[in-house]
């Protein structure tokens, strides 16, 4: 299966409108054993010593990574360009400018996500965020095109 191919899979789901978070597992499960083709991957294993993830990895039987995930707004820290709101889960690639983009003594990103500690993002919540990234970013951009321009 490919990335596109996937994708299309999630999308088709994602549209019916009944979909819900363990509606897209077996999708996962098929896209990571076709990228990592020795390694054996359980959809919801019992619950082990870490804890109950979502998917365990195995190669020859011995466990080789744990996927977990739930959405939920936990602990949120921005390190590296990664936007991190649990101890498993972040937003790869955010700029830091973003991030600390002030609009009238707020920061939209961060209050945005402070909002909603200790709820679960959904889907359409994890586009609007990046959305809300997007236009900090090129608000900065616009602001410093304006800045440039000689008003004399």
């Amino acid at each position: 299966m490919t990335i596109d191919q996937y994708l299309d899979k999630l999308n088709s789901r994602y549209k019916t409108g009944i979909s819900t978070e363990l509606s897209y597992r077996g999708d996962l499960q098929h896209y990571l054993e076709t990228l990592l083709q020795d390694t054996f991957i359980t959809n919801e294993p019992s619950r082990i010593a870490c804890g109950a993830p979502d998917y365990i990895l195995t190669k020859n039987g011995i466990p080789i990574g744990y996927i977990d995930g739930n959405n939920q707004v936990d602990k949120i820290k921005y390190q590296d360009n990664k936007v991190w709101i649990n101890d498993t889960q972040f937003f790869d690639k955010v700029p830091q400018v973003s991030w600390e983009f002030y609009i009238g003594g707020y920061q939209p990103a961060q209050k945005w996500l402070k909002y909603r500690k200790g709820r679960i993002l959904t889907y359409e919540d994890m586009l609007h965020f990046q959305k809300i990234i997007v236009a900090l970013c090129e608000t900065d951009r616009i602001m410093k095109e304006i800045d440039l321009i000689n008003f004399e």
